[in-house]
């Protein structure tokens, strides 16, 4: 075949249309936030402002962090994922009406769910409209107070076994991975509470479970970009077959669920557990009676009752049936997902804190300490609820980390952002930055500094929206205090009968992952255990 200068100069032309074809098409909303007169970040060429997230030089919460800082006395500001307009929100009270007070405007979250394809994708944290409405609605009873004290006693075996593996550690005087021993409990805790399943951390049951948990959360720069192109492409995800959950784990999730269910219905068990709770109100759609849970709820279960910002357009049905097997599994599988890897991020960084911090340890085993005695030893809902000083240490972690990382939102109506006469279209992406948020001294002074005192008073609130490591809202994580509630029992059990120091292996101050979309220490926080002399309580 004879190639002639005139083919040669068609293939030129041909390539040099395709990419300016493309070339246009990535640019082509980058005018977008100059339009609207709303300061942005100048965006990078395919990457927009995550360049160094998708090319793995930066975590994305302080890639998120970087573009806060880039917007100083602002109260919002512009910026890209790859050609994606998203709104940044700075200021509290612009925050406080995204969340709550103008919430018919934010109702979904911008993250794909596709129940069809995807079944564990039909779960609360991302299911859109009067879908999440009713299920949400359905849910709510599930983590009110009664139903978590009689979860109480499950975690507290949980952190029995946990104890007896940080006394082996003593006796070989070893250092332990924090996070990985805060894994085993908390996975322990939700394989109990959620799914009615009691093993050894070293069972072969017990380790194919932590396999499918490091299945979806294991740092690598395969799940990194798995994640990167659910969130920000999804088109793309949807052509190469990429789902919330790998197939090996969508497979375990939904077969563990439904056998158990079986093996409860023909062997006729009850348990006080989360699953439990889901099988009830399964039973009580199909023989049609109506849920009424706010008769249940206390004074402490007031977050639970945000629905009375959702608007009512008539079309929230009771009546719908949403508890089908498959519901199930996806509620039990964001329950294991959010339940086991936050808890073990959460107790690891607590950790970290009490060892650099010896003051803030010694104070919180004193209240450890008297809280107990008084109470025969015993740890109760109630003795948990005693312990003030602990709840400071919780709160001022999750500060300083943010383990919720960033919360995302999306106009399902044109809304004006008020004393602007700016109008933000349907469909517009809002993204609330909690890292920067946390960690801005406007917000909190000398942010570096572990210092629970500033929370004193404060009882998980929102702190006049500068502190959000639960969201806000009708879209608040339901299962907050079930999570503060295990994360609480974790260390008063390890505070009671051990100290705590950091093992040579950990960096100061700590260094984290590129390749991880959430927080993750270089080198892992490894701590050493010292038992306390006995306390006679």
């Amino acid at each position: 075949m004879i190639i002639n200068d005139s083919f040669l100069v068609d293939i030129l032309i041909a390539t040099a249309t395709l990419l300016g074809l493309f070339y246009y098409f990535i640019t082509s909303t980058y005018d977008h936030w100059e339009k609207r007169g709303i300061p942005y970040v100048k965006p990078t060429l395919v990457f927009g402002n995550l360049k160094d997230q998708f090319l793995l030089k930066k975590s994305l919460n302080y890639v998120l962090q970087d573009i806060y800082n880039s917007f100083p006395g602002q109260k919002f500001g512009g910026y890209f994922e790859s050609r994606s307009p998203i709104l940044m929100i700075r200021d509290p009270e612009l925050i406080e009406r995204i969340l709550v007070k103008d919430f018919s405007y934010f109702i979904d979250r911008d993250f794909p769910s596709d129940v069809k394809r995807d079944p564990l994708s039909g779960n609360l944290a991302i299911l859109k409209g009067d879908v999440w409405q009713n299920l949400r609605n359905k849910l709510t009873p599930t983590f009110t107070t009664g139903k978590l004290k009689g979860m109480i006693e499950q975690i507290c075996n949980s952190g029995n076994e946990l104890l007896n593996l940080i006394e082996k550690s003593t006796m070989s005087n070893e250092g332990v991975d924090a996070k990985k021993m805060g894994a085993v409990f908390g996975i322990d805790v939700i394989a109990s509470c959620a799914f009615g399943l009691q093993f050894k951390h070293d069972s072969p049951e017990g380790i194919e479970f932590r396999k499918i948990v490091d299945k979806m959360f294991a740092p690598s720069i395969t799940q990194t970009l798995r994640m990167c192109i659910m969130m920000f492409c999804y088109p793309l995800a949807k052509l190469l077959g990429i789902k919330n959950a790998p197939k090996q784990v969508n497979d375990y999730i939904i077969e563990l669920v439904k056998s158990t269910m079986e093996f409860r219905k023909k062997n006729n068990i009850q348990r006080n557990d989360f699953l439990q709770l889901l099988i009830t109100l399964k039973t009580q759609e199909e023989e049609g009676k109506e849920i009424n849970w706010k008769k249940e709820l206390n004074e402490e279960d007031a977050y639970l009752n945000h629905l009375d910002y959702v608007p009512s357009n008539g079309q929230l049905d009771s009546g719908v049936k949403v508890m089908t097997d498959e519901c199930i599994a996806a509620q039990s599988f964001v329950f294991l997902t959010g339940g086991s890897e936050a808890t073990a991020n959460a107790i690891a960084f607590n950790l970290y804190e009490l060892a650099v911090n010896p003051q803030v340890q010694a104070k919180l085993q004193q209240e450890v300490d008297s809280v107990l005695e008084k109470n025969g030893g015993k740890l109760t809902y109630q003795s948990l609820k005693e312990m003030t000083y602990l709840d400071l240490v919780v709160q001022e972690a999750n500060r300083k980390y943010a383990l919720g990382g960033f919360i995302r939102r999306v106009s399902n109506a044109p809304y004006q952002i008020p004393g602007t006469d700016i109008v933000l279209e349907e469909g517009t992406k809002v993204t609330i930055p909690l890292l920067a948020i946390h960690n801005d001294p406007a917000n909190f002074p000398e942010p570096d500094k572990f210092i629970p005192e500033r929370f004193e008073g404060n009882n998980y609130h929102t702190d006049g929206y500068k502190y959000l490591p639960f969201g806000d809202g009708p879209r608040v994580c339901i299962a907050m205090r079930f999570v503060i509630l295990e994360l609480k029992a974790c260390l008063a059990m390890v505070m009671s009968k051990y100290s705590v120091t950091l093992d040579p292996r950990t960096e100061v101050p700590l260094r984290f992952l590129a390749s991880a979309i959430i927080l993750t220490p270089c080198g892992g926080i490894w701590v050493r255990f010292q038992q306390r002399e006995r306390m006679q309580y």
